[in-house]
């Protein structure tokens, strides 16, 4: 389910519950009513400070005031809140760990860089646009040992200028002493540079490192920084030693080297490998023991039917980490060995030819369409006898 999808639904749960407490009449001030209408006497003289109400009247001003106070009778709300059923009943017809992308070229993933990148300029008295400094790492999170790669590009620099530029890390207690330098592309306007962190003293390194870079554009010297997180991993995925349909699921099992236990989940993108097409999200979750331990990830043969692929596919984006125990303030991120898997592709014949059905969610969808002001309406498409029905 995508993220604007879930926060539609959430938006609408609250308006919903908002509507309950309104209708049942919000703060009770039944009390205040009754302090109102107490008698004070003050130099023999009784006041009456308030006038009780006549329970038994009612009055058209009484009906129209409740109706104008019922947010459902709002068209407007009413056509939102059935919207937002169609949309829950739509993604309600595949699990949520296995939904399928039915939209990819609105689909976001992350690409390498994407989400680090820092770009600072430089503005120069007389130039039009001013130099620009773009750096960024593959990823904002590394693990022990692992070896960085850095991308700087230039911008706004006249063709032909001399472009070099040179790093450092700094961690915690100051610089960790390892030059890096950086080496242009086919564009000399994109740089790149690797450094393998296993050089740099462990004592030197620290969860929040700091990049450094010198650039040099022709006479003029230049400076940016980029801050990234390292540290040693919880686990590390370092196979998929099988994938197999079972009943109705496409099951992936992802290998882990656990060097600490506890309840770990995990994300990734099922694509097509020949196309690159991202096909279905998946999500997992389970205890790891200390050791090799398998979490398993399962795609719902309707879900690879929605997008119409028997594979085979390519497992990526893939995140991990440890769910925060007692005590702890923060989840633990785990590493991949590499950051993608080819999986075997299987007939559809080979699966369980079944609807998934979550009675939950129909009861859901159900009472969105009351609220809607529309009928609940029975699935034809999802019996018992053909139905999967999960509790995740």
């Amino acid at each position: 389910m995508s993220a604007r999808i879930i926060l539609i639904i959430v938006f609408t749960l609250g308006l919903v519950a908002f509507g309950w407490w309104w209708l049942n009449g919000g703060i009770d001030d039944s009390k205040d009513q009754d302090n109102a209408s107490d008698t004070t006497a003050q130099d023999g003289l009784v006041k009456n400070n308030a006038e009780q109400p006549n329970p038994n009247r009612n009055t058209d001003a009484d009906a129209t005031e409740t109706s104008e106070d019922n947010p459902y009778d709002d068209a407007v709300i009413k056509s939102q809140i059935m919207q937002v059923a169609d949309l829950y009943a739509d993604a309600s017809r595949y699990p949520h760990f296995s939904q399928p992308i039915l939209n990819p070229e609105e689909f976001e993933e992350p690409e390498p860089f994407d989400e680090t990148e820092v770009d600072t300029p430089f503005p120069q008295e007389g130039d039009e646009e001013p130099i620009r400094l773009q750096l960024a790492t593959e990823r904002y999170q590394y693990f022990t040992g692992d070896t960085i790669r850095a991308r700087l590009r230039v911008l706004n620099a006249e063709p032909g200028e001399f472009i070099s530029a040179f790093g450092n890390l700094a961690g915690d207690q100051g610089d960790a002493g390892l030059a890096i330098e950086f080496q242009a592309s086919e564009n000399p306007a994109e740089l790149f540079a690797d450094f393998d962190t296993k050089l740099v003293s462990a004592a030197a390194m620290s969860p929040e490192m700091l990049l450094k870079v010198q650039v040099q554009v022709n006479e003029t010297p230049l400076f940016t920084t980029l801050g990234f997180r390292y540290q040693a991993a919880e686990a590390r995925l370092v196979a998929v030693p099988w994938a197999r349909p079972e009943g109705a699921f496409l099951e992936i099992a992802l290998q882990y080297e656990v060097a600490v236990s506890g309840y770990y989940f995990s994300q990734a993108v099922l694509a097509d490998l020949q196309t690159g097409q991202p096909l279905v999200q998946l999500q997992g979750e389970g205890r790891l023991q200390q050791g090799n331990d398998i979490l398993t990830l399962r795609a719902h043969v309707q879900a690879l039917k929605a997008v119409g692929s028997e594979g085979p596919y390519l497992l990526r984006t893939i995140r991990s980490y440890r769910g925060a125990e007692v005590g702890e303030s923060f989840d633990k991120p785990a590493a991949n060995l590499t950051q993608s898997y080819e999986i075997p592709g299987y007939s559809f014949d080979r699966y369980e030819d079944s609807q998934y059905v979550d009675p939950l969610a129909q009861e859901r969808a159900e009472f969105l369409r009351e609220l809607g002001g529309v009928e609940s309406i029975e699935s034809t498409e999802n019996t018992p006898d053909s139905a999967t029905t999960e509790e995740n």
